[in-house]
């Protein structure tokens, strides 16, 4: 469900997010030769959207359609597969080393049980949403 979602991207801003230390930073992508890769880069922190907006609304009606398409499968096995693995699509090279850096960087943190980010390129927002 979403909050596995919430609550991984939560767990990744504290690694990794705004004024932290270590190899990866969440919000620059200096390193990576571009801007914006993954998250803009100027975000300091993730925030919940609100009581007053719902994430569907920020989401917009054509992606909860595909949502909708993706809540028809088992919620069992996407349960199961969200508390082993995170689907991250990307739409350029250096987003996709951004991204792969994340995943290897979370790998590491043997202190965390953090999901497994894999990669996945796409030429398109919208052929990410069904490659996700």
């Amino acid at each position: 469900d979403i909050q596995q979602i919430v609550d991984f991207l939560q767990l990744a801003q504290d690694h990794f997010g705004f004024q932290t230390f270590g190899d990866f930073q969440m919000f620059d992508s200096s390193e990576f030769g571009g801007h914006d890769l993954m998250f803009r880069d100027n975000v300091q922190r993730l925030v919940p959207v609100g009581q007053q907006n719902t994430w569907q609304q920020w989401l917009g009606s054509s992606y909860m359609e595909s949502v909708s398409h993706l809540n028809s499968h088992d919620q069992d096995r996407t349960n199961r597969v969200l508390d082993k693995q995170v689907r991250w699509c990307v739409t350029s090279r250096a987003e996709k080393k951004k991204c792969e850096q994340l995943s290897s960087t979370l790998s590491t943190q043997g202190s965390v049980t953090l999901p497994t980010v894999h990669c996945v390129h796409a030429d398109s927002a919208q052929q990410c949403m069904q490659m996700i």
